[in-house]
């Protein structure tokens, strides 16, 4: 009985992680492919921002 949880409580455990780090990074992944990113000089062309500090 106790060997049947443990194997149970392992299986739902790995499924667990294998969606985790696996699946869900890959549908973020796909469905937010096309959006430009606003890291790049691209995504900030054309857009305004305040000098804080000038070196």
């Amino acid at each position: 009985m106790l060997k049947n949880g443990i194997v149970l409580l392992l299986i739902c455990f790995i499924t667990y992680e294998i969606f985790e780090h696996i699946i869900l990074p890959l549908f973020w992944m796909i469905r937010y492919r096309k959006r430009k990113s606003t890291c790049d000089p691209s995504g900030m062309v054309g857009k305004k921002c305040v000098v804080k500090q000038w070196c």
